[in-house]
């Protein structure tokens, strides 16, 4: 019996999946969603094509009317998001007629899981990110002069260096903590460390762009009342950071003298370094566990 699809307009497994909608509904669905999503990047390129070059040569972009400013916006976005989309739907296809397991728990696989080191590779790829952006006007050789030596470039290469560093060493640090020691980490007291020292080291460094773009220049202690209000705030953001990273030294003392030992653990076949003892005994890497 054929029946419409009733997935709801998000098309989430496992609901989409042939267990629930073994019919050729949800296929029918994902092959409109394609055609539809083809139209759009059509329109997108059509509509950022014509914004681009047909315009009055005395019109520049700047006075282009908001609504043609919106409508750019948007087939921008389209361009952007409709492959992802019909990236994720054809996965989703897949799934159902060639036995892929891209969306099936059955497949194997672990869901997404938000411990504290993946927290903090995400903080880490946000923080070097955010210098990488924030390095890309540098590269013009004219506004590379006026922001030479001041607290811009500070914050840029604290951005990239210092802090991604940081993160993620702190990451490699907490994930091979119960390894190392055998103890596990206090997961709700790493949330709490991680989310007040992302805040820190951010209220730190990007005040400092603010500082730099407004002319004040590194290495000096001394500065006038109307750059009082920005460094107050990396003042503080630096105190945060230090407060946080003696919180981290608390919660191993902490783990440490709880001695909550690791009862199971969770690894993937690549990873070898986990079928040990924890920690690992003395001449344990003399030779190759058994898989």
């Amino acid at each position: 019996m054929y029946v419409g699809s009733g997935t709801g307009w998000t098309v989430y497994p496992p609901l989409a999946s042939n267990i629930f909608h073994s019919g050729p509904s949800v296929d029918l669905t994902i092959f409109s969603l394609h055609i539809a999503g083809l139209s759009s990047i059509l329109g997108a390129i059509n509509f950022i094509t014509t914004i681009v070059n047909i315009y009055h040569k005395s019109l520049s972009m700047d006075k282009v009317p908001l609504l043609v400013w919106s409508i750019l916006i948007t087939a921008v976005l389209l361009l952007l998001s409709l492959p992802v989309l019909a990236g994720a739907i054809t996965m989703l296809l897949t799934d159902r007629n060639l036995n892929t397991s891209f969306f099936d728990p059955s497949g194997g696989g672990d869901p997404i899981n938000y411990n504290p080191t993946l927290w903090w590779a995400m903080g880490f790829i946000f923080l070097f990110s955010m210098g990488g952006f924030t390095g890309i006007m540098l590269s013009n050789s004219s506004i590379d002069i006026i922001l030479h030596d001041t607290y811009y470039v500070v914050a840029h290469f604290h951005y990239v260096l210092s802090m991604g560093a940081v993160f993620s060493i702190i990451a490699g640090f907490i994930h091979w903590y119960p390894l190392i020691s055998g103890f596990t980490l206090n997961r709700f007291y790493l949330n709490i460390q991680f989310v007040s020292m992302f805040i820190g080291v951010n209220l730190t460094f990007f005040p400092q762009h603010f500082l730099g773009l407004r002319g004040i220049p590194r290495r000096y202690s001394d500065y006038p009342d109307s750059y009082l209000v920005w460094n107050i705030i990396s003042s503080i953001g630096s105190l945060i950071s230090i407060l946080r990273l003696s919180v981290l030294i608390f919660i191993i003392w902490e783990s440490m003298s709880r001695k909550r030992k690791i009862v199971n653990i969770f690894f993937l076949n690549s990873s070898l370094e986990w079928f040990n003892s924890f920690p690992p005994m003395g001449h344990r890497y003399n030779e190759v566990p058994s898989i």
